[in-house]
């Protein structure tokens, strides 16, 4: 009899063993199944977050895009189409502030000509005030023209203005400056071989409005005062014209008698009646200089 109820109390307990493993292992099945599913669906979350992520960062970049378009900040929409093709409507393209020219100089980079003078070539002169662009060429030359201005108490208005006019040349004519005369120019000007130190102001007291002195044309306003001068050099017809400043609600001209930068230049050179060698250097030296 005792036998019987330890064989029946063995049976029990191998019974209830059985049914704990089999619990456990169902258990873990399921965990495994729910860790599965759980991995899938957060794998699936993060690739959509991802896809989120990257739209909103493109979105966010179109939009900054947008907002630093230089056309929607600056007032280009008469000159300038295609975003890198410049163009003329009614009037010469003009920028009156550094900040723009230097966008508009990095955004036309690739439209600018190969040998294009930059402000920064010509800061020694003095501070920018603007930018003109006259005109466009077949070949791909433009020509511009910076106003500087330098002040100082020494002026009479506190303030010197001067035009410097820029005309790339890719021609095949001898680079002389008498091959780059308007037809009136050739008509009031003559050669000059006297000894001149002071080209402000015209000595010949005549009906001539213009003297060639050292290769390079000085032209003169009716009372004698020196309008601009020009001149070839390499690859560029300079052009240097005195400016004007405005003054209680009117502009001032600027007189180049009164021309005094703190440091001299090939302007000041013109002015003396330097060789034409010299003033050529001179300049050439300025354009090599690029600011950093």
């Amino acid at each position: 009899m005792k036998h019987v109820v330890i064989l029946t109390v063995l049976g029990m307990l191998l019974l209830l063993c059985s049914c704990q493993i089999l619990y456990s292992s169902e258990m873990m099945s399921s965990d495994a199944t729910d860790t599965a599913t759980e991995t899938q669906t957060e794998s699936g979350t993060n690739e959509i977050m991802t896809e989120i992520q990257t739209e909103s960062v493109a979105t966010e970049t179109e939009t900054q895009a947008e907002l630093l378009n230089p056309f929607k900040i600056y007032d280009w929409s008469d000159w300038c189409h295609d975003g890198k093709t410049i163009y003329f409507v009614d009037t010469s393209p003009t920028i009156n502030h550094e900040e723009e020219y230097r966008v508009f100089c990095q955004y036309f980079e690739s439209s600018l000509p190969d040998q294009f003078i930059t402000y920064d070539q010509l800061s020694a002169l003095g501070t920018y005030d603007c930018f003109i662009l006259l005109e466009m060429y077949r070949d791909g030359q433009w020509k511009y023209m910076y106003d500087i201005h330098e002040e100082a108490e020494k002026y009479p208005y506190g303030c010197y203005e001067i035009s410097v006019k820029i005309t790339g040349l890719t021609d095949d004519k001898v680079r002389n400056i008498e091959n780059y005369r308007s037809i009136w120019e050739e008509e009031d000007i003559y050669e000059v071989t006297d000894d001149l130190d002071d080209m402000t102001t015209n000595v010949y007291k005549d009906s001539h409005k213009g003297i060639n002195y050292h290769d390079i044309d000085y032209h003169y306003y009716s009372n004698g005062d020196l309008y601009y001068a020009k001149l070839v050099i390499d690859n560029y017809l300079v052009q240097i014209s005195q400016g004007s400043v405005y003054v209680d609600g009117k502009f001032e001209p600027c007189n180049f008698k009164d021309y005094a930068p703190a440091e001299p230049n090939f302007i000041t050179l013109l002015l003396e009646g330097a060789e034409y060698e010299e003033v050529a250097e001179s300049f050439r030296q300025m354009i090599a200089t690029k600011a950093e």
